[in-house]
Protein backbone atom coordinates (compact mmCIF):
# COMPACT_ATOMS: atom_id res chain seq x y z
CA UNK A 1 0.00 0.00 0.00
CA UNK A 2 1.33 3.45 -0.91
CA UNK A 3 1.69 5.84 2.02
CA UNK A 4 1.60 9.62 1.56
CA UNK A 5 4.94 11.11 2.66
CA UNK A 6 3.31 14.20 4.18
CA UNK A 7 0.44 12.44 6.00
CA UNK A 8 1.81 9.28 7.59
CA UNK A 9 4.03 8.25 10.49
CA UNK A 10 6.45 6.59 8.04
CA UNK A 11 6.68 9.80 6.02
CA UNK A 12 7.35 11.92 9.11
CA UNK A 13 10.07 9.57 10.36
CA UNK A 14 11.75 9.46 6.96
CA UNK A 15 11.48 13.22 6.47
CA UNK A 16 12.75 14.20 9.92
CA UNK A 17 15.08 11.26 10.56
CA UNK A 18 13.52 10.83 14.03
CA UNK A 19 12.23 7.73 15.85
CA UNK A 20 8.55 7.79 16.85
CA UNK A 21 6.59 6.03 19.60
CA UNK A 22 2.80 6.07 19.25
CA UNK A 23 0.55 4.59 21.95
CA UNK A 24 -2.49 4.22 19.67
CA UNK A 25 -2.24 4.83 15.92
CA UNK A 26 -6.03 4.83 15.54
CA UNK A 27 -6.31 8.19 17.31
CA UNK A 28 -3.01 9.79 16.21
CA UNK A 29 -3.58 12.55 13.65
CA UNK A 30 -0.19 11.89 12.03
CA UNK A 31 -1.06 8.29 11.13
CA UNK A 32 -2.45 7.35 7.71
CA UNK A 33 -5.67 5.65 8.81
CA UNK A 34 -6.36 3.36 5.85
CA UNK A 35 -3.57 0.83 6.61
CA UNK A 36 -4.09 1.34 10.36
CA UNK A 37 -7.73 0.22 10.07
CA UNK A 38 -6.94 -2.55 7.56
CA UNK A 39 -4.32 -4.18 9.80
CA UNK A 40 -5.88 -3.22 13.18
CA UNK A 41 -2.71 -1.47 14.35
CA UNK A 42 -2.68 0.07 17.84
CA UNK A 43 0.73 0.80 19.44
CA UNK A 44 3.54 1.36 16.94
CA UNK A 45 7.20 2.40 16.83
CA UNK A 46 8.74 3.80 13.65
CA UNK A 47 12.46 4.32 13.05
CA UNK A 48 14.29 5.51 9.93
CA UNK A 49 16.48 3.19 7.87
CA UNK A 50 19.64 4.77 6.52
CA UNK A 51 23.37 4.65 6.00
CA UNK A 52 26.09 7.29 5.65
CA UNK A 53 23.65 10.05 6.61
CA UNK A 54 21.14 9.10 3.90
CA UNK A 55 17.65 7.86 4.88
CA UNK A 56 16.18 5.49 2.30
CA UNK A 57 13.28 3.93 4.21
CA UNK A 58 11.66 3.26 7.56
CA UNK A 59 10.98 0.27 9.79
CA UNK A 60 7.74 0.06 11.70
CA UNK A 61 6.86 -2.45 14.44
CA UNK A 62 3.32 -2.56 15.75
CA UNK A 63 0.95 -4.32 18.14
CA UNK A 64 -2.75 -4.91 17.75
CA UNK A 65 -5.36 -2.47 19.05
CA UNK A 66 -5.75 -2.74 22.83
CA UNK A 67 -2.30 -4.20 23.53
CA UNK A 68 0.29 -2.52 25.75
CA UNK A 69 2.15 0.43 24.24
CA UNK A 70 5.86 0.24 23.46
CA UNK A 71 8.44 1.69 25.83
CA UNK A 72 11.81 3.36 25.34
CA UNK A 73 13.67 0.06 25.69
CA UNK A 74 11.49 -1.44 22.96
CA UNK A 75 12.35 1.50 20.72
CA UNK A 76 16.08 1.00 21.35
CA UNK A 77 15.80 -2.66 20.33
CA UNK A 78 13.90 -1.79 17.16
CA UNK A 79 16.43 0.94 16.33
CA UNK A 80 19.34 -1.50 16.80
CA UNK A 81 17.68 -3.99 14.50
CA UNK A 82 16.97 -1.19 12.00
CA UNK A 83 20.68 -0.33 11.96
CA UNK A 84 21.60 -3.90 11.08
CA UNK A 85 18.81 -4.10 8.49
CA UNK A 86 20.01 -0.86 6.87
CA UNK A 87 23.54 -2.26 6.53
CA UNK A 88 22.17 -5.48 4.99
CA UNK A 89 19.97 -3.55 2.55
CA UNK A 90 22.83 -1.22 1.62
CA UNK A 91 25.12 -4.20 1.02
CA UNK A 92 22.47 -5.89 -1.13
CA UNK A 93 22.01 -2.69 -3.12
CA UNK A 94 25.77 -2.37 -3.61
CA UNK A 95 25.97 -5.95 -4.87
CA UNK A 96 23.16 -5.30 -7.38
CA UNK A 97 24.90 -2.11 -8.53
CA UNK A 98 28.19 -3.97 -8.99
CA UNK A 99 26.47 -6.63 -11.09
CA UNK A 100 24.67 -3.97 -13.13
CA UNK A 101 27.90 -2.02 -13.67
CA UNK A 102 29.71 -5.19 -14.73
CA UNK A 103 27.05 -5.83 -17.38
CA UNK A 104 27.16 -2.18 -18.49
CA UNK A 105 30.96 -2.24 -18.72
CA UNK A 106 30.82 -5.44 -20.77
CA UNK A 107 28.26 -3.94 -23.15
CA UNK A 108 30.23 -0.71 -23.41
CA UNK A 109 33.42 -2.64 -24.19
CA UNK A 110 31.72 -4.73 -26.88
CA UNK A 111 30.09 -1.63 -28.36
CA UNK A 112 33.41 0.22 -28.39
CA UNK A 113 35.17 -2.69 -30.07
CA UNK A 114 32.45 -2.92 -32.71
CA UNK A 115 32.59 0.83 -33.34
CA UNK A 116 36.35 1.34 -33.27
CA UNK A 117 37.16 -1.95 -34.95
CA UNK A 118 34.49 -3.42 -37.21
CA UNK A 119 32.74 -0.21 -38.26
CA UNK A 120 35.95 1.71 -38.98
CA UNK A 121 37.33 -1.24 -40.98
CA UNK A 122 34.12 -1.57 -42.98
CA UNK A 123 34.08 2.16 -43.60
CA UNK A 124 37.67 2.02 -44.91
CA UNK A 125 36.77 -0.89 -47.22
CA UNK A 126 33.81 1.11 -48.52
CA UNK A 127 36.03 4.07 -49.30
CA UNK A 128 38.48 1.83 -51.17
CA UNK A 129 35.64 0.32 -53.21
CA UNK A 130 34.32 3.78 -54.03
CA UNK A 131 37.78 4.84 -55.21
CA UNK A 132 38.07 1.66 -57.32
CA UNK A 133 34.61 2.30 -58.79
CA UNK A 134 35.62 5.78 -59.94
CA UNK A 135 38.53 4.26 -61.90
CA UNK A 136 36.72 1.23 -63.30
CA UNK A 137 36.08 1.54 -67.08
CA UNK A 138 33.36 -1.13 -67.27
CA UNK A 139 29.84 0.16 -66.33
CA UNK A 140 28.83 -3.32 -65.14
CA UNK A 141 31.78 -3.40 -62.74
CA UNK A 142 30.91 0.13 -61.60
CA UNK A 143 27.36 -1.00 -60.80
CA UNK A 144 28.55 -4.09 -58.93
CA UNK A 145 30.96 -2.01 -56.86
CA UNK A 146 28.20 0.50 -56.08
CA UNK A 147 25.97 -2.36 -54.89
CA UNK A 148 28.79 -3.69 -52.71
CA UNK A 149 29.28 -0.25 -51.12
CA UNK A 150 25.52 0.00 -50.48
CA UNK A 151 25.56 -3.40 -48.75
CA UNK A 152 28.50 -2.32 -46.60
CA UNK A 153 26.54 0.81 -45.61
CA UNK A 154 23.61 -1.41 -44.61
CA UNK A 155 25.89 -3.54 -42.44
CA UNK A 156 27.35 -0.42 -40.78
CA UNK A 157 23.82 0.85 -40.01
CA UNK A 158 22.89 -2.53 -38.52
CA UNK A 159 26.03 -2.56 -36.38
CA UNK A 160 25.31 0.94 -35.11
CA UNK A 161 21.82 -0.24 -34.18
CA UNK A 162 23.28 -3.17 -32.26
CA UNK A 163 25.73 -0.83 -30.51
CA UNK A 164 22.87 1.46 -29.44
CA UNK A 165 21.05 -1.51 -27.94
CA UNK A 166 24.18 -2.76 -26.20
CA UNK A 167 25.00 0.53 -24.58
CA UNK A 168 22.90 1.46 -21.55
CA UNK A 169 20.29 4.15 -21.79
CA UNK A 170 21.80 7.53 -20.96
CA UNK A 171 19.06 8.10 -18.36
CA UNK A 172 20.59 5.28 -16.29
CA UNK A 173 24.05 6.78 -16.54
CA UNK A 174 25.53 9.98 -15.14
CA UNK A 175 24.49 13.28 -16.73
CA UNK A 176 25.73 14.43 -20.14
CA UNK A 177 28.11 16.81 -18.38
CA UNK A 178 29.58 13.97 -16.30
CA UNK A 179 29.81 11.67 -19.31
CA UNK A 180 31.72 14.24 -21.36
CA UNK A 181 34.09 14.95 -18.48
CA UNK A 182 34.64 11.21 -18.04
CA UNK A 183 35.41 10.83 -21.76
CA UNK A 184 37.99 13.62 -21.50
CA UNK A 185 39.67 11.96 -18.53
CA UNK A 186 39.68 8.53 -20.19
CA UNK A 187 41.09 9.98 -23.42
CA UNK A 188 43.87 11.75 -21.52
CA UNK A 189 44.79 8.57 -19.65
CA UNK A 190 44.73 6.48 -22.82
CA UNK A 191 46.51 8.89 -25.19
CA UNK A 192 48.71 10.99 -22.93
CA UNK A 193 47.21 14.14 -24.46
CA UNK A 194 46.41 16.73 -21.75
CA UNK A 195 42.63 17.17 -22.15
CA UNK A 196 40.60 20.02 -20.67
CA UNK A 197 36.78 19.90 -20.63
CA UNK A 198 34.69 23.08 -20.42
CA UNK A 199 31.06 22.00 -20.16
CA UNK A 200 28.19 24.38 -19.48
CA UNK A 201 26.05 22.29 -17.09
CA UNK A 202 22.84 24.16 -17.95
CA UNK A 203 23.38 23.67 -21.67
CA UNK A 204 24.18 19.99 -21.12
CA UNK A 205 20.83 19.53 -19.37
CA UNK A 206 19.02 21.15 -22.31
CA UNK A 207 20.50 18.46 -24.61
CA UNK A 208 19.27 15.54 -22.50
CA UNK A 209 17.12 14.19 -25.37
CA UNK A 210 20.16 13.87 -27.68
CA UNK A 211 22.76 13.10 -24.99
CA UNK A 212 23.72 9.72 -26.47
CA UNK A 213 24.42 11.33 -29.86
CA UNK A 214 26.54 14.09 -28.30
CA UNK A 215 28.53 11.48 -26.36
CA UNK A 216 29.13 9.48 -29.54
CA UNK A 217 30.28 12.62 -31.39
CA UNK A 218 32.62 13.48 -28.53
CA UNK A 219 34.03 9.96 -28.53
CA UNK A 220 34.60 10.09 -32.30
CA UNK A 221 36.11 13.61 -32.24
CA UNK A 222 38.55 12.67 -29.46
CA UNK A 223 39.48 9.44 -31.24
CA UNK A 224 40.31 11.46 -34.35
CA UNK A 225 42.54 13.76 -32.30
CA UNK A 226 44.45 10.72 -31.15
CA UNK A 227 44.70 9.26 -34.66
CA UNK A 228 45.59 12.33 -36.70
CA UNK A 229 46.98 15.31 -34.85
CA UNK A 230 50.09 14.42 -32.85
CA UNK A 231 48.72 16.82 -30.22
CA UNK A 232 50.00 17.40 -26.69
CA UNK A 233 46.93 19.29 -25.44
CA UNK A 234 43.25 19.12 -26.33
CA UNK A 235 40.11 21.02 -25.29
CA UNK A 236 36.50 19.75 -25.35
CA UNK A 237 33.80 22.41 -24.95
CA UNK A 238 30.01 22.61 -24.86
CA UNK A 239 28.55 26.12 -24.72
CA UNK A 240 25.51 28.12 -25.79
CA UNK A 241 25.39 30.77 -28.52
CA UNK A 242 21.93 32.33 -29.07
CA UNK A 243 19.51 29.51 -29.91
CA UNK A 244 22.10 26.82 -30.58
CA UNK A 245 24.76 24.88 -28.74
CA UNK A 246 28.32 24.83 -29.99
CA UNK A 247 30.21 21.61 -29.36
CA UNK A 248 33.88 21.73 -30.32
CA UNK A 249 37.06 19.76 -29.88
CA UNK A 250 40.34 21.56 -30.57
CA UNK A 251 44.01 20.69 -30.11
CA UNK A 252 47.52 21.96 -30.72
CA UNK A 253 48.52 19.13 -33.03
CA UNK A 254 50.27 19.41 -36.36
CA UNK A 255 49.69 15.95 -37.80
CA UNK A 256 49.27 14.89 -41.43
CA UNK A 257 45.73 16.25 -41.69
CA UNK A 258 46.64 19.82 -40.72
CA UNK A 259 47.03 20.88 -44.35
CA UNK A 260 43.39 19.98 -44.91
CA UNK A 261 40.85 20.45 -42.14
CA UNK A 262 40.19 17.31 -40.11
CA UNK A 263 36.60 18.35 -40.64
CA UNK A 264 37.11 16.92 -44.13
CA UNK A 265 39.31 13.98 -43.16
CA UNK A 266 38.38 10.51 -44.47
CA UNK A 267 36.52 9.50 -41.32
CA UNK A 268 34.60 12.81 -40.97
CA UNK A 269 31.41 11.30 -42.51
CA UNK A 270 30.92 9.45 -39.22
CA UNK A 271 30.60 12.80 -37.45
CA UNK A 272 28.53 14.30 -40.28
CA UNK A 273 26.03 11.45 -40.10
CA UNK A 274 25.70 11.64 -36.31
CA UNK A 275 25.35 15.45 -36.43
CA UNK A 276 22.70 15.23 -39.15
CA UNK A 277 20.69 12.73 -37.08
CA UNK A 278 20.08 15.39 -34.40
CA UNK A 279 19.54 18.27 -36.81
CA UNK A 280 22.93 19.93 -36.29
CA UNK A 281 23.15 22.84 -38.70
CA UNK A 282 26.83 22.51 -39.56
CA UNK A 283 30.02 20.70 -38.79
CA UNK A 284 33.13 22.65 -39.74
CA UNK A 285 36.89 22.78 -39.30
CA UNK A 286 38.50 25.23 -36.94
CA UNK A 287 40.05 28.64 -37.55
CA UNK A 288 42.29 28.84 -40.58
CA UNK A 289 41.58 25.24 -41.55
CA UNK A 290 43.36 23.99 -38.45
CA UNK A 291 41.21 20.90 -38.39
CA UNK A 292 39.44 21.49 -35.07
CA UNK A 293 35.92 20.04 -35.05
CA UNK A 294 33.02 22.40 -34.36
CA UNK A 295 29.39 21.26 -34.44
CA UNK A 296 26.37 23.57 -34.10
CA UNK A 297 23.36 21.90 -32.47
CA UNK A 298 19.95 23.62 -32.37
CA UNK A 299 18.43 23.98 -28.93
CA UNK A 300 15.00 22.42 -28.35
CA UNK A 301 12.19 25.01 -28.82
CA UNK A 302 11.44 25.04 -25.07
CA UNK A 303 14.96 26.25 -24.31
CA UNK A 304 15.18 28.98 -26.92
CA UNK A 305 15.05 32.68 -26.13
CA UNK A 306 11.63 34.29 -26.82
Amino acid sequence: MLLPPDASLAGESMRTGKRLIVADATVDSRAFQEPVRATKVGPIVVTPLGARGHTFGVLGVSRSVGEAPFGTRDLDKVAAFAGQAAIALEYSHAQRELRRLAVMDDRERIGRELHDGAIQSLFAVGLELQATRSRAPDPIVKRQLANAVARIDDVIRDLRGYISELRPDVRDEPSLEQNLERLAVEFEERSGVLTVSEIDARVARELDAVASDVIMMAREALARVGRHSGATTCRLRLRRADNEVIFDVSDDGGGPDRDRSRGNAPDAPVLHERAASIGATRIVGGRGGSGDVEIHIPLPPSARAP
